[in-house]
């Protein structure tokens, strides 16, 4: 129960946040002080959820599965991305959008850059970050 509880819950419940302030309707992006598109939002959104994920799958596949776990991190994040524009279409004041949906990948796809190099720079004794 320890590991579901310090790898998987957490990227299950961000995608359930993701999910849940998509059936929102007309929801406004937070005011941070600056006039940000909310493709930035987006992005920031899903580049840490793909972290979420590349933690959880990297524990699962442990460190001989390390690209398998980047790989699949980011199919998932990349569909997850897609099917909550998807469900959008389906929210009163919420709309689906391609360019959304290419902020979602960004966000994905930037996070899998980050811990790959992250992961390159790691020393091999320092690259087992799975805690098995």
């Amino acid at each position: 129960m320890k590991p579901f509880l310090r790898y998987y819950l957490p990227a299950l419940l961000w995608a359930a946040l993701i999910f849940t302030l998509s059936s929102i309707p007309r929801l406004t992006p937070p005011p941070v002080g600056l006039r940000l598109s909310d493709k930035v939002y987006h992005f920031i959104e899903f580049a840490i959820f793909g972290l979420l994920l590349m933690r959880a799958l990297s524990y699962y596949y442990g460190p001989a599965g390390r690209l398998t776990a980047l790989r699949r991190a980011v199919l998932l994040g990349i569909l997850w991305g897609v099917l909550d524009e998807f469900h959008q279409l389906f929210v009163t004041g919420r709309e689906a959008g391609v360019m959304d949906a290419l902020a979602d990948a960004g966000g994905i796809l930037a996070a899998a850059a980050a811990w790959w190099w992250v992961l390159k720079k790691m020393s091999p004794s320092e690259k087992t970050i799975t805690g098995k």
